[in-house]
């Protein structure tokens, strides 16, 4: 097994979902299709940033401001031709569910959803 399988240990869900990228001062939308995992994401763009940027990522879940989303905070962990892989480091308070949500509503084998959400953040869901 090479050394990026052995990195990509979470289920990974194809999205098609709004998604903003935060750098410094700038958002930057996604209306490209896209992959999460509860420990980052795979993002298509055109744009290209260094590895180690720091970042914040919103995925929009609804039409309005209002509804929920989630907002994680993290880094370039890898840049490629067609996009920019970021490693989610904190994820905001609250949005580990709807992020555990919008994974197991996608995912093809959502029994090992429950236990990569335990061990990434310590939850366990009855």
């Amino acid at each position: 097994m090479t050394q990026e399988a052995n990195r990509r240990t979470f289920t990974r869900v194809d999205l098609t979902l709004p998604l903003e990228i935060r750098v410094a001062d700038t958002w930057m939308r996604s209306a490209s299709p896209w992959n999460l995992s509860a420990n980052g994401v795979f993002v298509r763009t055109p744009f290209r940033l260094p590895v180690g940027m720091p970042v914040t990522v919103r995925i929009l879940l609804g039409e309005t401001e209002e509804e929920p989303r989630i907002r994680a905070f993290g880094s370039v962990a890898r840049t490629e031709n067609d996009g920019i892989g970021i490693r989610f480091e904190v994820i905001e308070p609250g949005c580990e569910l709807h992020l555990r949500r919008v994974i197991l509503h996608n995912a093809k084998e959502p029994e090992k959803v429950f236990a990569e959400f335990q061990e990434r953040f310590g939850i366990t869901f009855t």
